[in-house]
């Protein structure tokens, strides 16, 4: 998958391209995002493609998470589930950018691909749950990425959100996320516009 948040007109991965979808951060509109579900890790083609990402930063943001704003990409792939393709029927995107503590790095792996994402894609409304690990992390140390593709922009703040990520389980691994975690909501933007 690739993540790309251009300031200017974006052209998609010409080779190995699935699906494109481009999005709107609804507290900034400024902030756009166009997501590409590609064959595999290089389809990108440039080297634009490849650099580490300076993503800009949203109010939902921890403090201190500031990037500098302008053109970024994050070039992902699919940890869990698999090989799932970004649903066409969602209006929301929920985009969350992580780094996490080494020391805790595999157990938290297993808790977010066995537990986590499969509570969460289960919460009414969650059309799809995806988490990335990036081949590079973005100007914050941020190389993981969950992506949730929603029917409302409400889920995360409801109370079956919250309990479906309230195990003992996630509240042993949640003290693991490094400062500077970004969360951003986005809403479907018009394909024909693109940026």
């Amino acid at each position: 998958m690739v993540v790309s948040h251009r300031t200017g007109h974006d052209q998609p991965p010409t080779e190995g391209l699935i699906s494109a979808q481009y999005w709107t951060s609804i507290a900034d509109p400024g902030l756009r995002l166009a997501l590409y579900d590609t064959e595999r890790l290089g389809e990108a083609g440039q080297d634009r493609y490849r650099r580490p990402a300076d993503w800009a930063t949203d109010a939902a943001g921890d403090a201190g998470a500031t990037d500098a704003p302008g053109d970024a990409v994050y070039e992902c792939g699919q940890l869990c589930p698999g090989a799932l393709v970004a649903p066409e029927q969602t209006g929301f995107l929920y985009l969350i950018r992580l780094r996490v503590d080494p020391a805790a790095e595999a157990e938290w792996n297993r808790w977010y691909n066995e537990e986590h994402v499969p509570c969460l894609a289960a919460v009414t409304g969650v059309v799809c749950a995806r988490r990335f690990r990036a081949r590079q992390p973005d100007a914050g140390g941020r190389n993981y990425l969950a992506a949730y593709h929603l029917i409302s922009p409400e889920i995360p703040s409801g109370g079956e959100w919250k309990g479906a990520s309230d195990s003992a389980w996630s509240r042993r691994m949640k003290p693991h996320h490094q400062p500077g975690k970004i969360l951003t909501m986005f809403a479907r933007a018009d394909p024909e516009s693109r940026f």
